[in-house]
């Protein structure tokens, strides 16, 4: 047991506890997280990208539709709702459609790139 990861805080009983301190946590929780990116299959030039990178051509109302069901896909209600995305070329679908991927991932989900549903250009 690494003891930099741990303090000592004195519980209302007067007793001295031993806890994982919150940073720990968190680190452990990103690099979690960066691991299940890894194994997701995701292109890692989009590891990075996130909501507010946004610059496509949809209406900031679908990209907030597009937000909101990101948030709401771990829930039983969407097990059979399904996302579908379609625009013009460069309108940034595929880095949208990574956010909720990410936003999964972040909820507890597995997310897994089918490369039967990509094309080449």
């Amino acid at each position: 047991m690494n003891n930099e990861n741990y303090e000592t805080v004195t519980g209302a009983d007067g007793v001295e506890y031993l806890t994982r301190k919150a940073s720990y946590d968190k680190e452990v929780a990103d690099r979690k997280y960066k691991r299940v990116l890894e194994q997701s299959g995701m292109d890692p030039f989009y590891f990075d990208i996130e909501w507010k990178d946004y610059q496509g051509d949809l209406s900031l109302k679908d990209v907030e539709r597009i937000k909101r069901y990101a948030s709401l896909v771990h829930t039983p209600e969407m097990d059979y709702v399904h996302l579908y995305l379609w625009g013009e070329n460069s309108c940034q679908k595929i880095s949208l459609a990574y956010c909720v991927a990410k936003e999964a991932i972040r909820s507890g989900m597995k997310v897994k790139r089918s490369e039967e549903h990509t094309s080449e250009l």
